[in-house]
């Protein structure tokens, strides 16, 4: 069903969750204009919802320049969800251990559909790659977290979201050919983790393995980026692989406790 024919939909909190996603990219500040044009609504109702947004704290406005800002009260929405979730507090140590072992920086990432989220970041050495902060998107059928999700998943809804995909290359290195990802899907979940080499960025192989629920279920992974010039494909799988998985089982098996906990 669609949202205009959905009769509980309300067409208001969309309007003004479009204004606050104006704000995405590289936009900082934007004036009244540019929020309506971006938005996609009347001057009038983008006043009105940003005033609003003003109002609530989720959006500050210049008093010189005129333009609005986003405020720090919109991370309360990822505190909540974090707190919600629970899975960045069950795995936060298992991180932190992963991080002291690899001496490298390491993520935990979750799938929304045919992408994933950055949800924990731990970085341990030069941030190469500013786009890979804490709730960044990245396409899942060309990131090592996404293809160690997507492996673990029936392969006929891991090819429907392959199929759902934009498989646009990144770099030109990206392996954009739905049969050889699927083959790469398979090779990830004989092996338990999944290697990228340079298919995001030209500077980075990276390597990851899926946390699986009680039921087996891929509900996050946990990777590990790293400089393609201090590392190859064959060095990351002998030495930084096994320590991923042995991250992500342990990580998995404390999942599936606390459900089991709360589920009792």
């Amino acid at each position: 069903m669609s949202a205009q024919a959905d009769p509980l939909f309300v067409n208001s909190v969309e309007k003004a969750l479009a204004v606050l996603y104006a704000f995405g990219e590289t936009r900082r500040a934007l004036g009244l204009t540019e929020i309506a044009e971006r938005s996609g609504l009347s001057m009038g109702a983008a006043q009105r919802f940003t005033h609003t947004l003003q109002v609530l704290g989720l959006l500050g406005k210049d008093a010189k320049s005129r333009r609005y800002r986003l405020t720090p009260r919109l991370l309360d929405l990822s505190l909540l969800y974090q707190r919600a979730s629970g899975l960045a507090e069950i795995a936060t140590p298992h991180l932190v251990r992963l991080g002291e072992e690899s001496e490298e920086t390491v993520q935990l990432v979750e799938r929304d559909g045919a992408e994933v989220v950055y949800v924990t970041r731990l970085p341990r050495r030069q941030v190469r790659n500013p786009a890979a902060v804490v709730g960044a998107r990245m396409p899942a059928f060309c990131t090592s977290s996404g293809r160690a999700m997507l492996a673990r998943l029936p392969e006929q809804e891991a090819a429907a979201l392959l199929a759902a995909s934009d498989l646009k290359p990144l770099t030109p290195r990206t392996e954009t050919d739905p049969a050889a990802l699927m083959a790469q899907l398979a090779l990830a979940r004989r092996q338990g983790y999944s290697i990228i080499d340079r298919e995001c960025w030209m500077s980075e192989i990276s390597v990851a393995a899926p946390i699986l629920d009680y039921s087996g279920a891929p509900v996050a992974a946990v990777g590990i980026p790293l400089s393609a010039r201090r590392w190859s494909a064959a060095q990351v799988g002998e030495s930084l692989a096994p320590l991923v998985c042995e991250t992500a089982r342990a990580i998995s098996r404390a999942l599936g406790a606390a459900e089991a906990f709360a589920e009792s």
